[in-house]
């Protein structure tokens, strides 16, 4: 039977890439205000994911000390 072996880092590996927008078929029957607003709430939901992504690499980190 053969192993294969498999990188400790390929298996710590976790990257759940940008998340799409659900419905960009609505974006060209709204007005500009309402694209600005979209682009505010994703802007922001990315920077909530980016620390939580941040906060989980610096408590794994500190379990490696």
């Amino acid at each position: 039977m053969g192993t294969q072996k498999i990188e400790l880092s390929e298996m710590l590996r976790f990257d759940p890439g940008w998340i799409k927008d659900p419905v960009p078929w609505l974006i060209p029957y709204l007005d500009k205000e309402q694209i600005i607003q979209t682009a505010r709430i994703q802007i922001e939901f990315q920077r909530a994911v980016q620390a939580a992504h941040s906060k989980a690499l610096q408590q794994f980190e500190s379990i490696l000390k």
